[in-house]
């Protein structure tokens, strides 16, 4: 259950002053040219584990306690939003980032399993803006960031232009024609290796997802109206239960 403030432009009903000044800056700011943050560009990633011989263990009644339970605690499959690997990457609406240059996302990292995570993004840097709803009087710039069993930690993704691309490979020439290389993609990982893999070994089949770079700063593209090629958010409400 997310729950946003009625008025501002952050996601907090009381932003401290270095988060709401990053808010202020977003689209108005040299850095951050493009569009204030909106409501709709938003990720939700819940991050879990399974250990099937150990369900299985308790299903048999072979575990009972809860200290057993951790004591014997040894994952296989680790998932974001109930997928991983491949199903996890191209789950576009769902995991996925994908936007044109000016399009800030927030994400919502959400533990609820018994195994650290370290999320890594390419391409730019996140800003640090809350840690179990606790939000930050400094807002540090990571590229990786940990989120401990049940814990919640919100970044902000600012999709801006990835400092390392030199101008000649952002704004490149083919034939006497300039083109930019878009789409850009680039990959998200753990940096706790294991959670990388599926069944002990497979890999890239754990948590991994694309974050996409679609195209320049989209000017025609007020705030409210997501750029071409902007994906659909979901659908929420098709994931309350079915009435019988």
């Amino acid at each position: 259950l997310v729950s946003l403030p009625r008025v501002g432009n952050t996601p907090y009903s009381y932003p401290t002053p270095s988060v709401q000044q990053l808010f202020d800056d977003l689209g108005t700011h040299e850095v951050f040219p493009g569009h204030p943050w909106q409501r709709e560009a938003t990720k939700i990633w819940v991050f879990t584990q399974v250990d099937p011989d150990l369900n299985q263990a308790v299903r048999d009644g072979a575990i009972t306690t809860g200290d057993d339970y951790l004591a014997a605690f040894q994952p296989r499959y680790f998932t974001i939003n109930g997928r991983s690997g491949y199903f996890s990457a191209h789950e576009a609406t769902d995991t996925h980032l994908h936007s044109t240059v000016g399009h800030p996302h927030l994400i919502r990292n959400v533990n609820v399993g018994l195994w650290g995570h370290s999320p890594h993004v390419h391409a730019n840097h996140c800003y640090r803006l809350a840690i179990d709803g606790a939000v930050q009087d400094n807002v540090v710039l990571l590229d990786t960031w940990t989120v401990r069993p049940m814990q919640r930690v919100d970044m902000l993704f600012p999709f801006v232009q990835p400092p390392d691309i030199p101008p000649q490979t952002w704004q490149k020439v083919i034939d006497g024609v300039q083109e930019e290389p878009f789409p850009m993609d680039y990959p998200m990982h753990c940096h706790q290796e294991v959670s990388n893999t599926a069944a002990g070994g497979n890999y890239p089949q754990g948590n991994v997802t694309h974050i996409v770079i679609a195209g320049p700063v989209d000017q025609r593209a007020a705030p409210g109206n997501p750029p071409a090629g902007y994906p659909p958010q979901p659908n929420f409400d098709l994931h309350m239960m079915p009435e019988e």
